[in-house]
């Protein structure tokens, strides 16, 4: 079976701005590039929150769906810890420090289409196979599916927030207490957004889990 990927688009300027920072890193410049290298990873990562979740929360916003208002609460938490921690972490870096995080994230793109690029991760065989049987089986309207897609969303994103967020993490290699404090934050963030697709997916009818999971199988390639 051939390596699936999932590919997020992203927006070009925020690819061309890591692009810039990373060549300048690369060239060895003196100037602190920190703070705008947070920036831009903060970007990508809300560009990417909103592209998998927040096309389908404003679809739902102004409507009476519980569900959805809640969905739409989850995610402006996890926007909000993005924005406060992620700058922050990057901060403690000199530059030196900071071009093989900022290398290692922009081999993570996709950029064969020039007008499209894309941040992507690879999926395991495993975890791709079960992602299409269990596609399929809701795609034909088994009910029973419903909880295995979702079961399997959140494994999808775990893989993703381990290609860029915790490998970064990793080659950063921060102090034990800082080291310890973001492993708090990204294990908060990540339940809080794996709580919410569980509670999600026992409250769809079939044909509300059919759209969700059309979307989200819309990234896998």
């Amino acid at each position: 079976m051939a390596i699936r990927f999932v590919k997020i688009p992203v927006n070009q300027d925020t690819y061309q701005k890591l692009q810039q920072i990373t060549q300048a890193l690369n060239r060895g410049e003196k100037t602190p590039l920190a703070k705008p290298l947070g920036e831009v990873f903060t970007e990508l990562t809300c560009e990417v929150l909103d592209q998998a979740f927040g096309a389908l929360a404003k679809s739902q916003e102004n409507t009476d769906d519980v569900q959805a208002q809640e969905t739409a609460k989850v995610l402006g938490q996890i926007d909000t810890h993005l924005q406060k921690y992620m700058p922050w972490s990057i901060s403690l870096f000199s530059n030196i420090r900071l071009q093989p995080v900022a290398n290692y994230i922009l081999d993570q793109f996709d950029c064969d289409d020039p007008q499209q690029i894309y941040l992507q991760y690879a999926l395991s065989p495993t975890l791709a196979s079960r992602v299409q049987q269990n596609y399929e089986r809701l795609m034909q309207n088994d009910s029973l599916a419903v909880v295995p897609v979702f079961d399997d969303l959140i494994e999808v994103i775990d893989t993703g927030v381990t290609a860029h967020i915790r490998t970064p993490k990793t080659i950063l290699k921060f102090n034990y207490v800082v080291d310890k404090t973001l492993t708090r934050i990204i294990n908060l963030v990540t339940n809080l957004g794996y709580k919410r697709i569980e509670k999600v997916a026992r409250h769809l009818s079939l044909s509300q889990a059919q759209q969700y999971a059309r979307h989200f199988n819309g990234f896998i390639q």
